[in-house]
């Protein structure tokens, strides 16, 4: 019930849009330009085949359950209603699910309907869905953090903290919420003994960005698609230390997030962006003295996206204004080690209904040092690299999918002798 109460929440909230709309946030002020307004377009001829349950008409929706495609109605008032819910048919709750319904039976005065996952272009014959939304970081907009699939709320000064274990790491996660800017601090700790072991950083701040896609569907087919993350702005470091013996593979590090959700509903849909944050960690550290240190500031402003013209998907992401500072690069051992840190923040999901359109973009950045004391030679370098994936497979393209690369840069910190 709980989570049918959030839906229902979120779909009520798409009871001031009419086909074509504007919704402006506080006094008209949206994150990234003073006078920029949040847009949302719906303007469609749903098929035939389709049933739609209106914002207006949620009151007959008695309970659902949308992980198990189970929804239950008021017959008499789905009856009176005049709304068809035969199997066979899609079936569109504002706000909540799309479905296609596989089974229905009425008992006691309700009706339960049981569907399936259907795909945006069985519903729509055709018509235009685009959104321009502006993410500012309050508890109104980003109602829920969600960390170890615990549901953490903000206090009253918009702060949020949380500590868990993740296997042999120690997490910390604090985020500050500052409207049109966040602060986080991310802290993945591996102890050995009281001087040994391996500490891992993300701290800075991470601007208001906006969402903007317009997706347009003709003879129940996806014709177009444009998709950006525009003004993407963040300055902070990352840092690591790591001092003795160790060793561990490449990889990426899946925290229990996601972190921040932010739902909002265009139309009938519902939209859900999550950021989260995943760590890369390589030790090869053979020796018991060995150590590193690295440490680089940052800044950037940046795009992630792509534009879909019916047969292929071009990249249109770039890297604006970018700057990097290496405060520290020490790497030493009586024997070869190398240390590398990686932090993809933000990462960004984008989701409708049920289906992810970009299951995930973000802002990679990699530091490592390492040391030969044969050569001998210590090295540190840096990396920042905008990736990210795209699946059409809810508009029933199950072939345009695949990783994209919006940019990349890397800088040689430290190339030295003995």
């Amino acid at each position: 019930m709980r989570v049918f109460r959030l839906l229902l929440a979120i779909a009520l909230s798409g009871l001031l849009f009419s086909c074509t709309m504007e919704q402006p946030w506080l006094q008209g002020a949206s994150p990234g330009s003073p006078e920029q307004q949040d847009s949302f377009t719906f303007d469609v001829q749903w098929d035939a085949n389709t049933t739609v349950v209106t914002a207006d008409q949620l009151d007959l929706l008695l309970d659902a359950d949308t992980e198990n495609h189970s929804y239950t109605f008021d017959a008499q008032g789905i009856a009176e209603a005049g709304l068809d819910l035969s199997v066979g048919r899609y079936l569109v709750i504002w706000g909540v699910a799309l479905e296609k319904i596989v089974s229905v039976q009425e008992t006691g005065g309700e009706l339960k309907v049981e569907g399936e996952n259907a795909f945006i272009t069985d519903a729509i014959e055709s018509g235009i869905i685009g959104w321009d939304y502006g993410v500012r970081f309050t508890p109104e907009r980003v109602p829920s953090m969600i960390i170890d699939g615990k549901e953490v709320s903000a206090a009253a000064d918009g702060s949020i903290e949380y500590e868990f274990p993740w296997g042999d790491y120690t997490c910390t996660i604090k985020v500050q919420l500052m409207d049109t800017s966040a602060s986080f601090e991310f802290t993945i700790e591996k102890k050995l003994t009281e001087h040994t072991g391996a500490k891992f950083i993300l701290e800075g701040k991470l601007e208001s960005f906006r969402v903007k896609d317009t997706m347009a569907i003709q003879g129940k087919r996806l014709q177009s698609f444009d998709h950006n993350y525009e003004k993407l702005k963040a300055d902070g470091s990352i840092s690591l230390v790591v001092a003795g013996e160790m060793k561990e593979p490449l990889k990426l590090v899946d925290l229990p997030t996601p972190l921040l959700v932010v739902p909002f509903t265009v139309g009938p849909v519902p939209v859900v962006l999550t950021i989260e944050a995943k760590f890369m960690v390589q030790l090869v550290a053979p020796a018991i003295d060995g150590s590193s240190r690295v440490t680089v500031k940052f800044s950037y402003d940046s795009d992630l996206g792509f534009s879909y013209d019916g047969v292929e998907t071009k990249n249109t992401g770039s890297l604006g204004a970018f700057t990097y500072d290496d405060t520290v690069t020490e790497t030493g051992a009586s024997s070869a080690i190398g240390v590398n840190f990686g932090v993809a923040f933000p990462r960004l999901k984008l989701s409708a209904f049920w289906g992810r359109i970009v299951p995930w973009a973000h802002i990679q950045y990699v530091i490592g040092g390492t040391w030969d004391p044969i050569k001998p030679c210590q090295t540190a370098d840096y990396e920042i690299r905008g990736v990210g994936d795209v699946d059409f497979t809810i508009f029933k393209l199950s072939d345009v999918a695949g990783d994209l690369t919006f940019f990349k840069k890397k800088e040689k910190l430290l190339r030295a002798g003995d």
